[in-house]
């Protein structure tokens, strides 16, 4: 299992949007889970799966911890 958090994801709407697409969370549920940074954002991911969503995080100014 993967658990991936995001330390310290950047406030822009574009990153909640981002966490939108990858997560079943609606479009308030998904910037709650931004703003209340450092969060699980989702669990029990491949390592493929991983490496893309952190990559389009970390592009969009977060900082990502994989556990």
């Amino acid at each position: 299992m993967r658990n991936f958090s995001s330390g310290s994801c950047a406030q822009s709407p574009n990153s909640k949007l981002e966490v939108r697409t990858f997560t079943d969370l609606g479009l308030k549920e998904s910037k709650d889970l931004v703003e209340k940074a450092p969060v699980v954002v989702k669990k029990g991911v491949t390592k493929e799966e991983a490496n893309l969503i952190v990559e389009k995080l970390k592009e969009l100014g977060s900082t990502i911890v994989l556990e």
